[in-house]
């Protein structure tokens, strides 16, 4: 007999698992990819708008000793982990984090353009054509623009980094669940396949007329409960099949003494 039940849940739980696993590796990986970009664009942009609320760009720029200014944006810098500018209303980096000498050489941005932020918390990319790889950018105005704006840049490579560094953890967690799940597959097979395979042989020696076959089943649930009522239900038809063969018998043998006592004369 093919154990045709046990191979379809044994399957139906091996797809399962393929699937979880295909489900993290994917849809976690963008999931998990979508939520730190916003995540860390939410902390650039409250960054950003701490830094251009500060007295020394909204009013004395221009007069600000440039070296504290740089002490400043480099401690924020290094707490964000990310690079910070300060553009001015001309599109110029006049400050920038990882140089202290940038006032002394402004940089003109000539695709800046802040119309495209309106609608923007923040973009991934190149930030107009300004770095190699990919870095999520974020804008914050000083004085509505008008003196220009702070810009923080985070390098999209540290969030991809960290993001395999939580995939890998819900991987392994998946994976985990997953092996402790297969003893639901052991106590399936236990209690529920090997009881239902016993049950089923039964049946089989009882329909081949093996009446006095026990089903070894003495478990205390429904499974049990069966194979004690058609233990029960072969015990009293093999016990009915016993009267019946002892009633013909009794009968022939009554019946041959009365055939050899009227063949007798008299």
């Amino acid at each position: 007999m093919k154990h045709k039940l046990y191979h379809r849940f044994f399957l139906t739980y091996l797809l399962i698992g393929l699937l979880g696993l295909f489900i993290t590796a994917l849809g976690g990986s963008f999931l998990v990819e979508k939520h730190l970009k916003e995540l860390v664009a939410t902390t650039l942009k409250k960054g950003a708008q701490q830094i251009a609320s500060e007295e020394f760009l909204r009013e004395d720029l221009p007069e600000a000793p440039p070296e504290s200014i740089f002490v400043y944006l480099s401690s924020v810098a290094a707490a964000l982990d990310a690079d910070i500018w300060v553009i001015d209303e001309n599109n110029r980096v006049i400050l920038n984090s990882l140089d202290p000498n940038c006032h002394l050489h402004p940089r003109l941005l000539e695709d800046f353009d802040p119309e495209d932020w309106k609608d923007s918390a923040y973009c991934s990319g190149d930030f107009y054509g300004n770095f190699k790889n990919p870095h999520i950018s974020v804008l914050a105005p000083i004085n509505d623009g008008l003196d220009g704006y702070v810009a923080i840049h985070y390098l999209t490579t540290n969030l991809y980094q960290r993001r395999s560094s939580i995939q890998e953890i819900m991987l392994m967690i998946v994976t985990l669940v997953y092996g402790l799940s297969f003893l639901m597959l052991l106590i399936f097979r236990k209690y529920v396949s090997k009881p239902m395979r016993q049950i089923a042989h039964g049946c089989t020696e009882y329909a081949n007329g093996n009446l006095a076959y026990t089903i070894p089943v003495n478990s205390d649930d429904e499974l049990g409960y069966l194979s004690k009522i058609l233990n029960y239900m072969a015990e009293r038809l093999n016990q009915s099949g016993k009267y019946q063969r002892e009633f013909i018998s009794n009968v022939s043998h009554d019946f041959r003494l009365s055939l050899i006592h009227i063949s007798e004369p008299t």
